[in-house]
């Protein structure tokens, strides 16, 4: 999965050991994510990614190499819970962490049907806020007093994207850069190539089908 400056790949063996590093309490991250009190081996991460989540790599296109990672989990019937980071606090503000969501948003609802998608982000947060609000996220609820850091307790924000919203986010993309339109797996002209060669076949051809009729 491909966006405009990152890839999406599944992790290797080798890549659990950055994982691991990068989810610790005392990465950099950890207050921005809510994990400073989690510390998965990367043995953890891949029985966790064998199970009802899914990590992926976030590499650069630019030369592959692997700068964080985002997940989904499933948390019902057609509803994904979305996470994940950059980890070097150098590489901030970049557009990665946001490209990186978006190509992962775009797989869960243009490939993967997805009725809902949701993502949880504290208060302190700036760059969460500001990357959800601009992309079209809409502010489901307030979970008071959900994370403890610098001696006080901070609210946390349930955001949510449902599918008909990120089709009508897509399509304003789209209407301002070509190359922020979400991309089909099979070009359109190959699937209306695909029905002509089945229509021409069904008018000309023998088929079960119209075994059946002439039978009736």
């Amino acid at each position: 999965m491909r966006g405009r400056l990152v890839r999406l790949a599944r992790p290797t063996d080798e890549d659990y050991g950055l994982l691991e590093s990068w989810m610790s309490s005392s990465a950099p991250v950890a207050p921005l994510t809510g994990d400073l009190g989690s510390d998965p081996t990367a043995a953890d991460l891949k029985q966790a990614n064998q199970g009802n989540q899914r990590f992926y790599m976030v590499r650069l296109l630019a030369d592959d190499t692997p700068v964080g990672t985002v997940n989904y989990q499933r948390e019902g019937p057609g509803w994904c819970s979305l996470g994940g980071a950059i980890g070097d606090p150098e590489l901030w503000q970049k557009g990665y962490a946001a490209d990186a969501f978006m190509v992962l948003i775009d797989y869960l609802f243009h490939t993967g049907n997805a009725r809902k998608v949701t993502a949880t982000a504290f208060t302190f947060n700036k760059r969460s806020m500001q990357m959800l609000s601009r992309a079209g996220f809409v502010c489901e609820g307030i979970l008071r007093e959900h994370c403890y850091l610098d001696g006080q307790w901070h609210d946390a924000v349930l955001w949510s994207m449902l599918r008909a919203e990120f089709y009508e986010q897509a399509k304003k993309d789209a209407e301002r850069s070509e190359r922020l339109a979400v991309q089909d797996l099979v070009p359109a002209a190959d699937k209306a190539q695909a029905r002509r060669v089945l229509a021409e076949h069904l008018r000309s051809a023998r088929t079960s089908i119209g075994d059946f009729l002439d039978r009736s």
